[in-house]
């Protein structure tokens, strides 16, 4: 399961199904091709989630009557495996693909002319002359028989069974949860990279890799030079001891890093673009020091309440609505940015680590009174419970107290894209970016 191995794109076929996969390069631990008695799957994820779907392929029962059935026999095989996982296969005449309930690892896919095309990265859809691709919805299987298609569900986000009401029993559950899933994540690692603010959140990992990981994690942060993000980061990163690595973007040359954004994550929406080309920077830094992976603390704020919009929330509808739109943010997480930034990673042979995501981490967190995580309608600072851990794991207050400020803003991103497109006569971003570039495979979501 560790072994290394290069794949760009494969087709599978078998009887009548036909399916074209791709998962990007490089993935080492984190991929894997199985051969079954009946079939081949290919499967992307964490190494406990690939080895039980592996086990559970194998008790498919392929005696189906129809697509629908067999669709159904792999979402039943499917539903005790736990962690990221993206799987495709092809089985006595059906092919199938499934993601995990939190969409963690992305799934595109076109169905055209009688091929169902499946891939991480929108891009690689082109190959077979698609220019419109749809992700799957976390927790399906999707299955095909050479003529029609069929879904089944494999299982959604649980709601809590319990709720943690005390602040020290949730801090004791956040750390066994969320410093498990770091030293798991960070065995499989031989280059710990995080990608770095100099926030809350991935300072929080910075503590925990450098606990866990063999080795101590070099940060990676990107921006303009003068941005807050650069700023801070340095100051950040001697506060708190770590080696910093500075990815800073050129004025110059933003324009291949849009370029390159639009191309591999399909989309043109200016939030999108302005989010992602940061994130381009650190993952090329990241693959310029030999890196395979890099941890990200995304779902932290969707987890610990970190956004501004939910002090309105709670004040109109009290705690009780602020705990049902923090789990709907949980769960639409996919369709929000984690699709975007796993297939931009991937396309660079990167495998992204999100330790906040991790199932008992999300679990843990979705127990936790919102009470814990936001004081007041006027609690500026919000994620109270994640920065009183912050500062129990030696985190220094400076940090752990920062208020939040997103990536597109940090990074200076936002605010040259905006300069860019009325430089060159632009009402609007939007109008810039649809005038200058085309993805090859647009996604629609």
């Amino acid at each position: 399961m560790g072994r290394e191995w290069t794949l760009k794109s494969i087709a599978l076929a078998e009887g009548s199904s036909r399916i074209a996969y791709s998962i990007g390069e490089n993935l080492s631990a984190f991929a894997q091709v199985s051969t079954m008695e009946h079939g081949l799957a290919l499967l992307c994820g964490s190494p406990k989630a690939l080895e039980s779907i592996c086990q559970s392929l194998g008790r498919v029962d392929i005696d189906q009557r129809s697509v629908g059935d067999f669709a159904k026999a792999v979402a039943e095989a499917l539903k005790g495996v736990e962690g990221p996982y993206a799987v495709v296969g092809v089985v006595s005449g059906y092919a199938f693909v499934s993601r995990d309930y939190l969409g963690r690892i992305p799934i595109f896919y076109s169905f055209e002319n009688g091929l169902l095309v499946a891939s991480t990265i929108p891009s690689a859809l082109g190959l077979t002359g698609a220019s419109i691709a749809k992700p799957l919805i976390p927790g399906k299987v999707l299955a095909f028989d050479g003529e029609k298609l069929a879904e089944a569900p494999v299982k959604e986000l649980p709601s809590p069974t319990r709720k943690i009401e005390e602040m020290s029993e949730a801090l004791e559950s956040l750390d066994e949860a969320l410093g498990s899933a770091v030293k798991e994540a960070a065995a499989c690692v031989s280059k710990p990279l995080l990608s770095f603010s100099g926030g809350l959140d991935s300072s929080v990992l910075a503590r925990l890799l450098e606990l866990y990981a063999a080795k101590p994690p070099k940060l990676l942060v990107t921006g303009f030079e003068g941005s807050w993000d650069l700023e801070w980061a340095r100051q950040a990163a001697k506060l708190l001891g770590y080696e910093l690595v500075e990815a800073p973007i050129n004025k110059e040359r933003f324009e291949e890093k849009i370029a390159g954004v639009v191309e591999n994550t399909g989309l043109l929406n200016p939030l999108d673009v302005e989010i992602a080309t940061p994130l381009l920077a650190v993952f090329e830094e990241a693959r310029s020091l030999g890196g395979r992976e890099v941890f990200v603390a995304q779902g932290a704020d969707e987890l610990f309440c970190g956004y501004a919009k939910l002090l309105k929330v709670l004040k109109v509808g009290g705690y009780e609505l602020l705990e049902r739109v923090s789990f709907e943010l949980v769960k639409n997480l996919w369709r929000d940015g984690l699709d975007r930034d796993c297939s931009l990673a991937l396309s660079l042979g990167l495998t992204m680590l999100v330790p906040y995501l991790d199932d008992e981490v999300v679990g843990t967190a979705l127990s936790i009174s919102p009470s814990l995580k936001v004081f007041s309608a006027s609690d500026e600072l919000r994620k109270r419970i994640l920065r009183e851990y912050a500062k129990r794991i030696g985190v220094d207050e400076q940090v752990a107290d920062r208020r939040k400020k997103a990536i597109q803003y940090g990074s200076g991103a936002s605010k040259v894209l905006r300069k860019l497109a009325k430089r060159k006569g632009f009402r609007n971003v939007e109008q810039y970016l649809r005038s200058n570039f085309k993805p090859t495979v647009e996604v629609v979501r």
